[in-house]
Formats: C-alpha cells, structure tokens, sequence
C-alpha cells in the first residue's frame, strides 16, 4: 500500500470519527469511554483534536499535490 493510500485511508477513518464527534457533541450526550463518563465539552475537545489531526494530513495532500505537479511540469 502506497503511503498516498495510507494517508487516503487515515483520513477517511478521522473523518468518520469527526462527523460522529460533532453529532454526540451537538446532542450533548454523555459518552461512557474505558469506564469514564465524558460530557459535551470533552467531546468537543475531541472534535478540536480530529480537526487538527484532519489539517494535518491534508496539508500533506496538498504538499503531495504540489510536488505532483512541479514534476509534471518537469
């Protein structure tokens, strides 16, 4: 597997993770994790923390897009 398609596939996962972040969030539901109880502001901690994680790998896209291109333009 190609690191294109690892990051591809990481960033589905994030993505997933932060769609059903942001709707426990916007429920304010208590979430039960190993045993703890988190409430709304502890998931939308986690939202922050997903969307950094989500900058992140798409600013490697789009250094992986650029450098695509300067080769084709090679």
């Amino acid at each position: 597997m190609s690191n294109f398609d690892k990051k591809d596939k990481e960033m589905s996962q994030l993505l997933k993770k932060f769609d059903e972040a942001v709707e426990t969030a916007k429920a304010e539901s208590l979430v039960i994790e190993d045993g703890c109880s988190l409430g709304t502001a502890d998931t939308w901690n986690e939202v922050a923390q997903l969307a950094l994680r989500i900058e992140h790998i798409q600013c490697w896209f789009d250094a992986f897009e650029d450098d695509s291109f300067k080769k084709e333009a090679d």
